[in-house]
């Protein structure tokens, strides 16, 4: 099964088990084993599969694999050979003894994990005519060596054990090792699983929470405890109706989470609880006009500060495209002009918009940069996924690089659209290093909102400062356009404000 992470390939897996092919697998025994969260801690992952099968079948199938009669069963036809050797002139002289020597000859075979397990399956499968079905979930949040090891359990199981197998995977690792990796060897099927829809999902799950805070699912458990949930079913009104009024919302969510539905919701979650939301000034609006349409603004500084008062780049899904690495302004933009050339990039040697890394190199230090400031700054841009590489790992500086590297839509989007946004302007303020000490006094803490205007517009002066030596060059990422943009998106809040 291939998709990336966060698509729905567990989703579709409990689908097909509970209502898909519910007949199907009435008659079945499935084993659905989570290869993620769960084998993060084990340093032998064919020992975990082999022990969270047998945990799954004694705890959801009632079948102990070790259980005396179980046991006695699978091994039957051994015991009867055991019964015709050396040994089986005991059986009439020494009873007590042979039992002895038949329970050392079982317990010689159990200590066998791995063929013990296949034996078990194998009497499972032909004893009670059960089809088993292992389902290998979530190898895709695993590095590219881990895939491939998965894959090769995956493939002697289907080939030698009594079962139909399914495995996840990342897609650029499978087509990958179908040339040059383990996959070469096998002939596979593969189907992918694509993301859904998000405005979908997200109407579906604001819907269903609607009913749920409405009354009309009930759910005896709320009230049991003290929550006041008479204006929540007005806030998950609110964010239906922005949905459907406003596109731009979706082309944040669907952008910033990259077709990862957890990671869209997530989005939702941290809106409805955030404390940098006034949702008493929402109720209000919506009490005298009839309506209220969240602002993307509004959404956006929910997911830039989460849980925390100030923007924390190791905390938070939005990257700072203008940090610095070194003591070199024009390294402001360094980041985003990578993004800008990566995702303009056009000719014969784009593969699947991959980009050779040297090639990049080269068009960057065209402008005056050092390759240790680009190492940084790729490092940082595939740490916070604005850039992805073949192998899908985090470069370190200073070590060898991916051979090829392409733009995400994040990444695309922190340029496109945040980089001229005030909120995020405003957000990444506090976390971007001033080398001129003149704007280094002038931004500052501010908590007003005219205040963060001012250091907003300070911020953009000061950039406009640091643009100066990359002027002019036709190089996708144009700093001034972000600049004005601002400049014009500050206007308009004043405007607003004063309206008010």
């Amino acid at each position: 099964m291939l998709g990336d992470v966060g698509v729905g390939k567990t989703t579709f897996i409990r689908h097909l088990i509970s209502i898909e092919a519910a007949t199907v697998f009435d008659s079945a025994i499935a084993l659905h084993l989570d290869l993620g969260l769960k084998a993060t801690l084990s340093t032998d992952l064919r020992l975990f599969v082999i022990e969270e099968i047998e945990s799954q079948l004694r705890i959801l199938h009632g079948v102990d694999i070790y259980e005396r009669n179980f046991v006695r069963g699978v091994y039957n036809l051994d015991l009867k050979r055991f019964a015709g050797g050396v040994y089986g002139d005991l059986k009439i002289s020494n009873s007590e003894k042979y039992l002895e020597r038949e329970i050392e000859f079982l317990e010689g075979l159990l200590k066998q994990k791995p063929a013990h397990l296949k034996r078990a399956l194998d009497h499972i499968s032909k004893g009670r005519r059960k089809q088993i079905v292992l389902f290998l979930d979530n190898a895709d949040q695993r590095d590219e060596r881990t895939q491939e090891q998965v894959f090769l359990m995956a493939q002697e199981f289907a080939e030698s054990w009594p079962a139909m197998v399914f495995v996840a995977l990342r897609p650029e690792t499978f087509y990958r090792s179908k040339k040059v990796g383990a996959l070469t060897a096998y002939h596979s099927k593969a189907f992918t699983i694509s993301p859904p829809r998000m405005d979908l999902v997200i109407a579906k799950r604001l819907k269903f929470a609607l009913k749920i805070t409405s009354g009309e699912i009930p759910i005896p458990s709320l009230n049991t405890i003290g929550i006041k949930l008479e204006n929540l079913p007005k806030i998950i009104s609110i964010l239906l109706y922005s949905f459907v009024s406003d596109d731009r919302l979706m082309e944040f969510i669907d952008n910033i989470s990259a077709g990862n539905v957890r990671l869209a919701l997530d989005f939702i979650k941290a809106f409805i609880g955030s404390g940098h939301i006034d949702t008493q000034k929402m109720l209000d609006i919506l009490e005298e006009t009839g309506f209220y349409t969240v602002a993307v603004h509004e959404f956006l500084r929910a997911v830039i500060y989460g849980d925390h008062e100030y923007y924390d780049p190791s905390a938070s899904v939005i990257a700072n495209i203008f940090d610095l690495s070194f003591k070199d302004g024009r390294e402001h933009f360094l980041l985003a002009l990578a993004i800008a050339a990566l995702h303009q990039w056009t000719g014969a040697d784009v593969k699947d918009g991959f980009v050779e890394t040297d090639k990049v190199y080269e068009r960057l230090q065209g402008f005056g940069f050092t390759p240790d400031q680009i190492d940084a700054a790729i490092a940082r841009a595939c740490e916070k996924g604005l850039i992805e590489t073949s192998a899908r790992r985090i470069p370190e500086p200073g070590q060898q690089m991916p051979s090829s590297l392409r733009a995400t839509t994040k990444g695309v989007y922190h340029v496109e659209r945040l980089a001229g946004e005030f909120q995020y302007l405003d957000a990444v303020a506090v976390d971007t290093p001033i080398l001129d000490q003149t704007y280094r006094i002038a931004i500052r803490d501010a908590r007003t909102l005219e205040e963060r205007l001012q250091r907003a517009e300070e911020f953009a002066t000061y950039f406009d400062r640091q643009w100066l030596p990359l002027e002019g060059h036709p190089i996708g990422f144009d700093w001034c356009e972000a600049s004005k943009h601002l400049r014009e998106n500050i206007g308009r809040i004043r405007r607003a404000r004063e309206r008010y």
